[in-house]
């Protein structure tokens, strides 16, 4: 089974950035953008009515306009279980504050992970 990443990033250049190293890694993977959490959100409102494929991953920047990270968490944890069933959250940032970190992780992310990411641990969190 091929990966489905949501990048979900308001720096284009990060997501162009992002996608090339995903697919360099692992071309079956299949990488789609969004710049804002409301964007996310509603992607995955499609994704739940079969109208795009439901991410395996997503990778989360918490500063962000129009929907930050931390307020997309709290939108998806209103999503029922079997809407998010599967699918793994990746904190993807430059934030260092300790504060971000652990109000993240009370959304029960897998990963929380500074900016750049490393292939290592790329190829560790998406199983290649």
């Amino acid at each position: 089974m091929s990966n489905i990443v949501l990048l979900v990033d308001d720096e284009p250049v990060f997501n162009f950035i992002a996608e090339s190293h995903i697919k360099r890694i692992d071309p079956s993977s299949e990488v789609f953008s969004v710049f804002n959490g409301k964007e996310a959100i509603d992607l995955l409102n499609n994704s739940f009515m079969g109208q795009v494929k439901i991410p395996t991953h997503i990778f989360l920047d918490i500063n962000m306009p129009v929907m930050d990270g931390m307020s997309f968490l709290a939108e998806y944890q209103k999503l029922s279980n079997a809407q998010t069933a599967g699918i793994k959250i990746v904190i993807l940032t430059t934030s260092n504050n300790p504060l971000d970190k652990a109000r993240a992780q009370s959304y029960h992310i897998e990963y929380y992970i500074n900016k750049p990411i490393s292939t290592e641990n790329l190829k560790s969190i998406l199983n290649i």
